[in-house]
């Protein structure tokens, strides 16, 4: 999977899993403390992705976006 498609996905599972309906409090924070330890990998992979899209723009190849 690309990285862009893992922190999209990761992102919406934080969505439901921090969602106030269904979930507890110390569950959502569970899920927050957990997400917050993943979130330099998550803004790697975002920067990564800005870095591919800045070369298939630099490159003339942006007829794939």
């Amino acid at each position: 999977m690309d990285p862009l498609n893992k922190v999209i996905n990761r992102l919406e599972g934080l969505q439901q899993e921090t969602s106030t309906v269904g979930n507890s409090a110390a569950s959502i924070i569970c899920e927050t403390g957990e997400f917050m330890r993943e979130l330099p990998e998550i803004i790697d992979q975002l920067k990564q992705v800005q870095i591919d899209l800045d070369m298939k723009k630099d490159h003339g190849c942006n007829h794939d976006l």
